[in-house]
């Protein structure tokens, strides 16, 4: 039996022919597709989603990783028996946020990586990022499920 933590499990990635190939289950939808849907998120609806986006990024970050790149895409829901089970995705930028239990220093002039429009302030501010950056992103997951839009969507750099 294999433990459903929530996180897309990897059965194989390497190299077919000139192709990069990654071998994980077959998801439902993205929340970012289900939100382009429905405009926004009822409040009971929104309230069992983040509780669930919550528990993935913990579970991650107990684990000593921060994902880096939150943004509605990279949580899906499940197919079948578990459609009502969300899935974090995409750690391909995830890094070790603690090293032989000591936290990594804080460094500056590092570069944004991923969707801007979800990257915390110490993303913006070119600071290495850790577990909070990680929960203010999410948050920003958040106020977009309930508003519909981010009040700097649109806007320039």
């Amino acid at each position: 039996m294999v433990l459903d933590c929530g996180l897309s499990l990897c059965y194989y990635a390497g190299k077919e022919g000139k192709y990069n190939v990654i071998v994980i289950d077959y998801y439902g939808l993205n929340l970012s597709y289900r939100l382009k849907q429905c405009g926004n998120f009822k409040l009971k609806t929104f309230v069992m989603v983040a509780d669930q986006m919550l528990k993935r990024v913990e579970y991650l970050h107990r684990k000593g990783y921060i994902h880096r790149n939150l943004q509605p895409n990279k949580f899906i829901l499940g197919r079948n028996q578990t459609v009502k089970r969300i899935y974090l995705i995409g750690l391909s930028m995830a890094k070790k946020w603690s090293k032989n239990n000591v936290h990594i220093p804080y460094r500056e002039g590092k570069k944004i990586k991923g969707n801007i429009i979800y990257q915390s302030i110490n993303a913006h501010l070119h600071i290495e990022l850790s577990r909070r950056d990680d929960l203010e992103s999410l948050v920003y997951c958040w106020a977009k499920f309930l508003l519909g839009k981010l009040p700097w969507e649109g806007e320039k750099e």
